[in-house]
């Protein structure tokens, strides 16, 4: 079924927007603002494909080997809303990680990492949900949005931060904070993925326990970091040229 009726609200749509406009465009590292330019045009331009043709269902990923759901169903999101926050987080965890001393160049291979890594742990999980359990509906689930990846940004960036967060007069310790979020967001919007959301916690896991330094090693000796760098310089350079820049909506 075609998304179209799904994007009539456009209240998140110009939320996000001024979003974007208070952290500034050029303030935006240029890996996050890649993906998040992706999400947003894959949400408002391929609006003819229905959730059902990406999303991540294990059971046709299993029986039917529709294994392009596991690289696509990030990309895609139900709503506006859905869309809003995933992005709005997307800006403020990518920014913080991107200009972190993991950089550009790791956080771009992070992402292309988790997008596979969380969707190949949903699988599995669903499946051993089924096998030794009888919980069918998780492999009968159509999961979609970026909110994996978010978690397991999320887990990067608190997991050796000290300190507690305070949430109704609770003191969550930062390193426990994504999985105080995880059952938050599943008691007010019990529609979530669960699976999604806990496979990103893993692989923020798995990232800061360093199961993937072996690929890292690697990637770390390719130039984008410099291609990068010499990318935001020139963005910059052109916003110093023109001072008087503004936004005008018409």
């Amino acid at each position: 079924m075609p998304r179209s009726d799904r994007r009539r609200d456009t209240l998140p749509l110009l939320l996000l927007l001024s979003q974007l406009r208070e952290i500034g465009l050029d303030n935006v590292p240029p890996v996050t603002l890649l993906i998040f330019v992706v999400n947003v045009a894959v949400h408002l331009f391929v609006y003819e494909i229905g959730l059902d043709e990406v999303c991540l269902i294990p059971v046709l990923v299993f029986n039917y080997h529709e294994y392009i759901r596991i690289f696509l169903s990030p990309f895609f999101h139900g709503d506006n809303w859905h869309l809003y926050y995933n992005m709005v987080s997307l800006l403020w965890k990518g920014k913080q990680l991107e200009e972190s001393p993991m950089g550009s160049n790791r956080f771009l291979f992070f992402v292309l990492i988790a997008i596979p890594a969380t969707s190949i742990l949903h699988l599995a999980i669903a499946q051993m949900a089924s096998s030794f359990f009888g919980a069918d509906q998780y492999v009968h689930q159509c999961c979609v949005g970026f909110s994996g990846i978010l978690f397991a940004m999320k887990v990067i960036l608190t997991y050796n931060s000290p300190g507690y967060a305070e949430y109704w007069g609770l003191h969550i310790p930062m390193k426990y904070l994504a999985w105080f979020e995880l059952v938050l967001i599943q008691m007010v919007t019990p529609n979530a993925s669960l699976l999604g959301h806990l496979c990103g916690i893993l692989v923020g896991l798995l990232y800061v326990r360093g199961v993937f330094n072996l690929i890292f090693r690697l990637t770390d000796r390719l130039p984008i970091n410099n291609i990068l760098a010499a990318f935001r310089a020139r963005r910059h350079a052109q916003h110093q040229h023109h001072p008087y820049y503004e936004f005008h909506y018409t």
